[in-house]
């Protein structure tokens, strides 16, 4: 209210000296530039009332519709000497070096839905995000509306805003990279498979460059056929896990990713592991070091069919449900 009553009396002013401009213009030069040269002081001062303005209506709508939504306001950690602490799903946030590592602050989100959808029309997860972590699951299960999510409540977070989430904990962060689903560009001469390279190239040059980042790839090498396309999709998820140190998801649901030699993830056999009871210890640790989802299914209780449950729990996902999303379809060949 007082920033628009700025504005408005900001306005009059100018008119009215304008208008006195004008009418003094025939008196001589010298006041006709000294009343030109107060407008445009005015002018600069009427256009950063009008900018804080936007600003402030912008933020009161926000503020507004988040708190009908039911929207939550989470917490940015390691700000101002703030330090997280680990308190599980939701409640942490801070890293276990007591903040060196920027890069290995956690993200934690409590009840957490898709911000184009009400809490009550919503199935709620949480996560507590510690690295580089692979979402495994079926079509049609959420693993996109989950990283969706998490990039939202990030952002969100990031600028002091509220968040389709119950309550959250985020680190300081300088890039939140989402890469999503890919198209082809014929006017260009790509494939689609050749556009997710092109991608992929800019996802680990932002991972590379950035100190504190959040990385969030969905289905990276469906483009291709599946062992080729789980190899260089493994390739990636190994060098943002193991080499940049990244925080955030890599949904697939490429099974053959699961069994690659991929360190630090469990799958196959570990490469460098050994055997013995020495070998099964590294194994072990290399699982512990980075973090393993996966959206789940249930049965439907009128078809019994198997049908999303949109629920994010711990561990790998073998399931498929290419064949009940192609008869929801109506695909009938």
């Amino acid at each position: 209210v007082a920033a628009r009553s700025a504005v408005r009396g900001a306005l009059r002013a100018l008119a009215r000296e304008l208008a006195d401009g004008s009418a003094g213009a025939g008196g001589g030069e010298n006041g006709s530039g000294r009343a030109s040269s107060s407008s445009v002081s005015t002018m600069a001062g009427l256009v950063s009332a009008a900018t804080f303005s936007t600003i402030g209506c912008a933020l009161d709508a926000h503020a507004r519709e988040a708190a009908a939504r039911g929207w939550g306001l989470p917490r940015l950690v390691g700000v101002g000497g703030e330090k997280g602490g680990n308190s599980g799903s939701g409640g942490g946030g801070g890293d276990d070096d007591g903040g060196k590592n920027p890069r290995r602050s956690a993200i934690a989100i409590t009840d957490f839905w898709p911000y184009w959808k009400e809490r009550r029309d919503s199935e709620a997860n949480s996560i507590d995000l510690r690295s580089m972590a692979l979402l495994t699951g079926p079509n049609m299960a959420g693993k996109s509306t989950v990283l969706r999510s998490v990039a939202a409540c990030s952002l969100l977070a990031s600028c002091g805003l509220r968040a389709p989430c119950a309550a959250a904990s985020v680190p300081p962060l300088d890039a939140i990279v989402l890469r999503a689903f890919a198209a082809d560009a014929p006017s260009a001469g790509r494939s689609s498979f050749a556009v997710e390279m092109d991608e992929t190239r800019h996802v680990l040059a932002a991972a590379s460059s950035s100190s504190s980042s959040l990385i969030l790839v969905d289905e990276l090498g469906k483009g291709t056929e599946p062992a080729a396309g789980a190899a260089v999709a493994g390739a990636v998820l190994e060098s943002l896990a193991r080499e940049r140190g990244c925080l955030g998801l890599f949904a697939t649901h490429l099974h053959e990713l699961l069994e690659l030699p991929l360190e630090g993830f469990g799958g196959g056999e570990e490469s460098g592991g050994g055997g013995g009871a020495g070998g099964r210890r590294r194994r072990q640790q290399q699982q512990q070091q980075q973090q393993r989802f996966c959206m789940t299914t249930r049965l439907d209780p009128r078809s019994g069919a198997k049908a999303p449950a949109w629920r994010l729990a711990e561990g790998d996902s073998t399931e498929s449900l290419a064949i009940e999303v192609a008869a929801e379809a109506r695909v009938d060949p």
